[in-house]
């Protein structure tokens, strides 16, 4: 570990200054974890020096490295055999703990800071106040709304902390417990209520108590508070279920017990004491390992399967069920016009338009999760979204809104919500038959330039 990485450890300001002239040295990676100085000022909790680094200019989403005994093949990497031994690179955000975590995480958000892995979860989602993703994450009937993170929250217990009440909101209506408590309930028992009464946010309040919930029972001392002048008391980590530690000699509290504390007994208690932290710290990273383990257990559950030989970063739809009936939404376009153009200018609106899709969120979001077919017609293209009907109407008003008045693009939409069959064409590629993507094309047929026409089945959810 180099000094700039001690110097972010330990909070000291005026030595991180004094580098603030090389930011090679403020990005450099330590031979130890990989990390650079943003990592362990997050992880630390040093919310001041992750300020000033961020204002330096360097980069929020510096990933780690792996040291160089953890280095595997880039394809192996890609092999579902070899997932166990990715040494995953890790963004300042992924680190982020402490008193002082949600300033830290606010602040680099605000810098355009972003969790390393590309499927947010619902924790993170929430901490980057997305709504949109945190909606769709919860129609996803794997997603449990209740689990806790490693730090021992639920989805909820963010939601409230940052103050987002449309999100405290859509998670009580999809039956957030908003009397959930953090870690041990006879530890720190913070629920929703303490959190949002804490932080003096009566309107989060009177909802929440609206819906039921209550101060815990047994509430501690311990006054929670997520203000940038909180004292830093103790261990940052949170106590886990089943770990024991050894009792260490109290420090004399009296002016008489600390004259009169022989050297002996002082080397025995800074022992113990060392021992208790020790015990500490292996119980507890006992358990995050487990925690992590079951995580990457669940992740591989869902992952995408793919055959060797083929491009794993390509594959369409394959985590669809081939011939067999289901519900889609399908979103319909074609370019008015399209067969009067010349050839150049039939390719250059249709690279226009294809980047146009791309670029939307909900196109990139069941693109990501592999419930996206995507069918090209010559004069447009068919979008077949297995996930959600608001992902499909909301790439198609995205491609609206960029469409809309185009001098080059004309454009009809049509969006569909009906029984389709994935299937497999001539050329084994993933493609889709029955009645609702002929009833997408009809609708968007009904249509005219700049329209977007939908179903009665689409209008009742969006």
């Amino acid at each position: 570990m180099g000094d700039i990485h001690a110097l972010a450890i330990n909070g000291n300001l005026k030595g991180i200054k004094q580098a603030l002239g090389n930011k090679g040295l403020l990005s450099s990676l330590d031979d130890e974890k990989g990390w650079s100085p943003l990592h362990y000022a997050a992880n630390k909790s040093k919310a001041k020096i992750v300020q000033v680094i961020l204002d330096a200019g360097i980069n929020p989403n510096i990933k780690s490295k792996p040291p160089e005994g953890q280095k595997q093949n880039d394809w192996n990497l890609a092999l579902e055999d070899n997932k166990e031994n990715k040494a995953t690179p890790l963004h300042p955000m992924d680190v982020a703990e402490g008193p002082h975590r949600t300033k830290i995480l606010n602040n680099l958000i605000a810098k355009g800071g972003k969790f390393s892995a590309e499927d947010l979860n619902l924790h993170q989602a929430v901490q980057m106040q997305d709504i949109d993703e945190v909606e769709c994450l919860l129609e996803d009937d794997s997603i449990k709304i209740n689990e806790r993170d490693n730090r021992g929250w639920m989805a909820i217990h963010y939601a409230v902390e940052i103050g987002s009440f449309d999100i405290v909101k859509l998670l009580v209506e999809n039956k957030a417990n908003v009397n959930g408590s953090t870690f041990e309930p006879e530890l720190d028992q913070l629920n929703p209520w303490e959190i949002a009464n804490d932080n003096e946010n009566e309107k989060m309040l009177k909802y929440l108590v609206s819906k039921g919930a209550a101060k815990h029972s047994t509430r501690g001392q311990v006054k929670y508070k997520k203000s940038a002048d909180q004292v830093k008391v103790g261990n940052d980590e949170p106590e886990f279920k089943g770990i024991e530690y050894i009792d260490s000699p109290s420090k004399p509290d009296s002016l008489l017990g600390k004259l009169f504390e022989s050297k002996s007994d002082k080397i025995k208690r800074l022992e113990a004491a060392a021992a208790q932290m020790k015990q500490k710290e292996d119980q507890a990273a006992e358990v995050r390992k487990k925690i992590q383990e079951e995580e990457e257990k669940k992740k591989r559950q869902r992952v995408i399967k793919w055959k060797w030989g083929e491009d794993p970063f390509q594959l369409k739809g394959e985590s669809l069920v081939y011939d067999s009936p289901c519900e889609a939404h399908t979103y319909f376009m074609d370019i008015v016009g399209y067969s009067n153009k010349s050839t150049a200018e039939q390719k250059k609106v249709t690279d226009e338009l294809i980047s146009y899709v791309k670029g939307t969120e909900g196109f990139q979001q069941a693109n990501r999760q592999g419930k996206l077919i995507i069918l090209p017609t010559g004069d447009g293209m068919a979008l077949v979204f297995f996930n959600s009907v608001h992902a499909a109407f909301k790439c198609a008003v995205d491609v609206g809104k960029k469409t809309y008045k185009h001098p080059q693009i004309g454009l009809r939409n049509g969006v569909y919500s009906g029984p389709v069959v994935p299937v497999k064409d001539i050329n084994d590629n993933p493609n889709v038959s029955g009645s609702g993507i002929n009833m997408a094309q009809r609708c968007m047929d009904a249509g005219d330039n700049d329209h977007i026409l939908i179903s009665n089945g689409v209008h009742q959810y969006v």
